[in-house]
Formats: C-alpha cells, structure tokens, sequence
C-alpha cells in the first residue's frame, strides 16, 4: 500500500508538496516554468505525476465523504 508519502515522491519535482521539491532561483530574469506545463523532470516525463495527482483527488473525496458520514 502506498503511503501518502510514497505519493508525494510522484509529484513533479516544481509542486511544492514533493519530497524532490526544486524551488529554482533564475537569476537571469527568466521565468520558473509551472509545474507540469512541458515539465520533463522524471515524474512528469514518466507519468507517475498524473497518477498521483488522480490518487491525492480521489484521497480528497474519500476524506470528504468520510468527514460527512461521521
């Protein structure tokens, strides 16, 4: 079973709940590119990112409905 740390390992490494979180400091002016927008860093180029985004929604209506029943 994964653990909601396993799937934040999966995240692109520009999302900010990523272990691998890569805040880039350009000092050249240029802009940081968003995450997952023609990112190739390994979770994105892999496609484990869309995956745990899709685990941390459906997690996020789990929790909601669970919350509503108790």
């Amino acid at each position: 079973m994964m653990t909601l740390e396993d799937i934040y390992k999966n995240l692109c490494t520009k999302d900010a709940r990523s272990p691998y979180y890569n805040d880039c400091f350009y000092d050249d002016g240029e802009e940081r590119p968003e995450a997952r927008n023609g990112c190739f860093c390994d979770p994105c180029y892999g496609g484990r990112d869309t995956l745990a985004l899709e685990i941390l929604r459906l997690k996020q209506i789990r929790d909601r409905i669970t919350n509503e029943t108790t």
